[in-house]
Order: structure tokens, then sequence, then C-alpha cells
């Protein structure tokens, strides 16, 4: 499923999978679409979902209608987004043009866009 730039978590639930976790069997996901590994410690993953890539909202739209609304029937889901570096969005071609796309300034724009759009497909489902 989905730590650090995406977070699904439930307000009574205790686990919560690291980015990498979530990007481990689904590479094509990340901006660089290599296989990640999963970090064995907390810190802050520079593998972030590609922001460039519809097939990253569609994937994001199915986990979070099929899955997390059915497993976490709650009014609230943190998708994070707090914590992200932006490194690899910088060099992502796909990225870069759906910044450029949407007269983005910068990835924190960027990633403020990937979270309402998440945020909005998020209140389709309630």
């Amino acid at each position: 499923m989905l730590h650090h730039t995406i977070s699904i978590s439930h307000p009574r639930s205790k686990s919560r999978l690291t980015h990498s976790q979530r990007l481990q069997p689904n590479p094509y996901l990340s901006c660089s679409e290599k296989p990640v590994k999963v970090q064995e410690q907390h810190s802050i993953s520079g593998e972030l979902y590609c922001v460039g890539k519809e097939s990253t909202f569609e994937f994001l739209e199915d986990v979070l209608n099929k899955e997390v609304a059915q497993l976490f029937p709650s009014k609230y889901i943190h998708i994070g987004g707090d914590e992200a570096r932006y490194d690899n969005r910088k060099r992502c071609v796909h990225c870069q043009k759906r910044k450029t796309d949407l007269g983005l300034q910068d990835e924190a724009e960027l990633q403020i866009y990937f979270n309402r759009r998440v945020q909005e497909n998020g209140e389709k489902i309630r």
C-alpha cells in the first residue's frame, strides 16, 4: 500500500507503512522507476510518488476507494506530505512537466497539488 509523502493511517490504527514499503512492490509509481530498498530505520525518504504520472493518481484512487475506505471507515485519513525530500522530483521529467504545465514555482507547490488532488479523491468516497 502506501510514510512520508502519503501516510495512510487511521486515528485508531497503530500501524503505518513507510513510503519505501509502499513503493517497493510498485517502482513504476516513483520518479526513478527503479526498485526501492525498504528502509530499516526511520528517515525521510527521497523516494516519492511521481506527481507527473496519471498512473500514480489512478493507483492511489484505487487504493483509497477499494481498500483504505473499506478497512478504515473514518471521516479522516491522514495522507501526510509534510516530511518530503524533493530531490528526485527535481530530476524527474514527468514531475517537471506537470510543474510547468500547472505554472507552479517549485516542488513544494507540486507537493501541495499532489495533496489536494489526493484529498479531492478522498472527498468523493465519503
